[in-house]
């Protein structure tokens, strides 16, 4: 019987000239042959990408930003027109029937209340910087582990089928070393070919059962978790996204936010010494002084206090909080430039990994090992043992060409971080051709 019979080879050959997109039955037969290990007794709770993506707002740092920045986009932050109130009362020489009582207000420059009220609101406005930082964060932990489980079961798919091609291998080696027909070195090779197999196939069985802890603990569910992929955007439609794609904007980026804020904040606290040190009006004062008798007829008086702004109070503070306004705007500048040749240097790597894959993929497609494994089928006298080593270069062809399609799929992600599409305030499924908006 040929292997490939108890694996739907022809079902996967088939399904590799469609994009290499492959059906979810078709996993599902291996999942179930080896699942008993890890998930026994465990109920099966099918989902989508797009459920799972949807998990990130009910991480716990996530919930608490958005709850303090609710509750801080509710309260009004007009700040104060005073710097201080005072009210003061003294006697005369210790004569209680003589008082006097004085009220006095040191007021804000109008510079300085408007600068201390847009820094304000500029440090309310910086927790929206740091929920898009948590909320891309999320994402990118969910799109890893997404792509990745899909690549784990593709390639434990692909390590079965060549588990079952050595172990058919091995059998007619034997049957020829029986036959004193073959050297023994090739087949304890093979043996040793199997023994990796096998080890492999059970460190696949241990990540897949790590990755299924983290998604149970994602959806709040004790059922193992079945991911449905037959809406995964395939490596095609990566490129389209790609291409698609706006010029690059250093201002989604969450951390270009948060050094652009911080720049503005020093800007601000430099401003706010100025006015401190420019403003003119010092104080207004009120007194009031008479007996405990004679407050009908008091003694009134009002003053004024003038500051001359010819010696600046605090010179090395003033100093200091401009340089760090300066370095501040170095720090941005040096920032956006960095993430620009990131963003730049991802795309690029990205362009060159999908020309690689299409390559490869076109040449499997064109290569003679499939045809001449065809060939070999269609004849009447079939040499068993060259049909299963074809077989097995044909799977170990496929193996490269899964390889080089995961690392497609990994800068893809990383490039999706990078490019900030993923902290914008209505996220999309950027694993699906779709492109549907992930919020509900």
């Amino acid at each position: 019987m040929n292997p490939f019979d108890l694996i739907g080879f022809d079902s996967f050959h088939a399904s590799q000239k469609n994009g290499l997109k492959w059906s979810w039955k078709l996993f599902s037969f291996f999942i179930l042959a080896q699942s008993t290990q890890f998930a026994f007794g465990q109920q099966t709770q099918a989902v989508s990408i797009l459920t799972v993506l949807r998990t990130y707002t009910q991480d716990s740092l996530f919930q608490q930003i958005q709850r303090t920045q609710s509750w801080a986009d509710q309260r009004q932050w007009k700040g104060s027109r005073l710097r201080e109130m005072e009210f003061r009362t003294e006697t005369d020489k210790f004569d209680l029937s003589q008082q006097e009582f004085t009220f006095r207000l040191s007021p804000r420059s109008r510079k300085e209340y408007r600068y201390q009220r847009d820094r304000d609101q500029l440090r309310i406005s910086s927790l929206h910087s740091n929920l898009s930082q948590r909320q891309a964060i999320l994402l990118e932990a969910r799109y890893h582990l997404v792509t990745k489980q899909y690549f784990s079961l593709r390639r434990y798919e692909l390590k079965g089928a060549m588990k079952k091609i050595v172990e058919e291998k091995i059998n007619f080696l034997a049957l020829r070393f029986g036959e004193l027909k073959l050297d023994p070195v090739d087949l304890a090779k093979s043996e040793t070919d199997l023994f990796e197999l096998e080890s492999d196939v059970d460190q696949l069985l241990l990540e897949l059962k790590s990755d299924d802890e983290v998604f149970q603990r994602w959806m709040q569910t004790n059922d193992s978790v079945e991911l449905n992929f037959d809406a995964l955007v395939t490596v095609q439609e990566i490129k389209v996204i790609l291409l698609r794609t706006a010029q690059f904007e250093a201002s989604l980026i969450p951390e270009v936010q948060m050094a652009a804020q911080e720049v503005e904040e020093r800007y601000l606290e430099w401003e706010i010494d100025q006015s401190k040190n420019n403003r003119w009006i010092d104080f207004l004062q009120a007194r009031v002084r008479g007996d405990d008798m004679g407050f009908i007829q008091p003694e009134f008086s009002i003053g004024l206090g003038l500051q001359l702004p010819l010696v600046r109070e605090n010179r090395n503070q003033y100093a200091i909080n401009e340089l760090q306004w300066r370095m501040a705007k170095t720090n941005l500048t040096q920032l956006i430039e960095q993430n620009e040749s990131e963003e730049l240097t991802f795309r690029n790597k990205l362009l060159a990994q999908i020309d690689r894959w299409e390559r490869l993929h076109n040449r499997l497609e064109t290569g003679l090992t499939a045809k001449t494994l065809d060939m070999l089928r269609q004849q009447e006298k079939l040499d068993g043992l060259a049909l299963v080593q074809l077989e097995e270069q044909l799977l170990l062809q496929q193996m490269i060409l899964l390889e080089t399609e995961q690392r497609v799929y990994e800068v893809y992600v990383q490039w999706l971080y990078l490019s900030g599409l993923l902290s914008g305030q209505s996220p999309r499924n950027y694993l699906s051709s779709r492109l549907e908006f992930i919020a509900p």
